[in-house]
């Protein structure tokens, strides 16, 4: 298929403006509104607020400059659309897991550090203005992906077990409910990848698996409550390390005890 027949298709045209203005219209809500519409009760992590309206931003202006691909199809547009998606979605998927993480602060700029290798290559491929490098290119993507991914699961591991000593009653629902975003957004990066070929369904499949990021990250974002509140504490890690030195025991192990 050829970049240009989608465009005949005035179903795909409108999904993918709806995409566009879904995307925008909820980054500007998460920016504008401090209060939660869905869990009015419930005080949101303001990092992770952000992250998740930086993404959808990102998504917006993915969206926007691939349309422009469409129209010019060159391999200079092509890689241009690429770079920019690799520069903005990467770091901002990465900042939005890790801050739903609470046990403690990781930062994100080790994200953009590991692009830059990458960043030279695309850099390099534009000023020749060929995509000799896409194989190159296309590996060392999957392998950051890969990488990021891999490494978010263990953090999310080594969370569920903070949670365990901490939260007891949040570990199970915050575990699955952050591997459940996990997932999704590597069920993008697939689609996203598998696109390239022009595979109309795959457009689609695309189109319909943005929307649901959206949808399940506003749920997240307004149904996660930032546990520092909870415990006066800066630092989400700060607390359970002072209880633990302070009472000898771990906040779960000491509740337990005043049950029985």
């Amino acid at each position: 298929m050829e970049p240009q027949d989608i465009l005949q298709d005035a179903v795909f045209v409108l999904l993918y403006g709806g995409v566009i203005m879904l995307s925008v219209a909820a980054a500007l809500y998460l920016l504008l509104r401090r209060s939660n519409a869905i869990a009015p009760e419930v005080t949101s992590p303001l990092r992770l607020r952000r992250w998740a309206a930086a993404f959808l931003l990102a998504c917006a202006l993915s969206h926007v400059l691939w349309m422009l691909w469409i129209y010019y199809p060159t391999p200079t547009v092509f890689l241009i659309a690429c770079g920019i998606d690799l520069l903005l979605l990467f770091p901002t998927i990465a900042g939005i897991l890790l801050s739903m993480l609470q046990d403690k602060h990781r930062p994100v700029w080790p994200i953009f550090v590991t692009l830059v290798p990458v960043l030279v290559l695309f850099a390099m491929s534009i000023l020749r203005g060929q995509v000799a490098l896409s194989t190159t290119l296309s590996i060392s993507v999957i392998v950051l992906y890969a990488l990021m991914l891999l490494y978010i699961y263990f953090a999310v591991r080594r969370y569920g077990r903070w949670l365990r000593d901490n939260y007891a009653d949040l570990e199970h629902k915050e575990v699955w409910q952050s591997l459940l975003i996990l997932a999704l957004f590597l069920l993008f990066f697939v689609m996203y990848d598998s696109t390239s070929g022009g595979n109309r369904l795959l457009v689609y499949l695309l189109q319909i698996d943005c929307i649901i990021i959206v949808v399940l990250l506003l749920w997240r974002v307004e149904t996660l409550q930032q546990l520092a509140l909870e415990s006066g504490f800066h630092s989400y890690s700060t607390f359970s390390a002072t209880f633990k030195q302070n009472m000898g025991t771990t906040v779960t192990a000491w509740m337990r005890s005043t049950e029985n």
